[in-house]
């Protein structure tokens, strides 16, 4: 999953998908990606995997 993620979206992005959580300090005070553009994300992975 990590390589079809990396070629349509950030690093950050390709986290939050899978789980990872990040440790620095900017990251406690971030709300995250939203649905919609996760969902974005894995069309596109999904759309290129048929």
């Amino acid at each position: 999953m990590k390589d079809k993620l990396r070629e349509h979206c950030p690093a950050n992005l390709q986290e939050e998908i899978m789980g990872h959580s990040r440790q620095g300090v900017a990251e406690n005070y971030e709300t995250g990606y939203s649905r919609e553009l996760k969902r974005e994300a894995l069309e596109k992975v999904w759309a290129g995997t048929e």
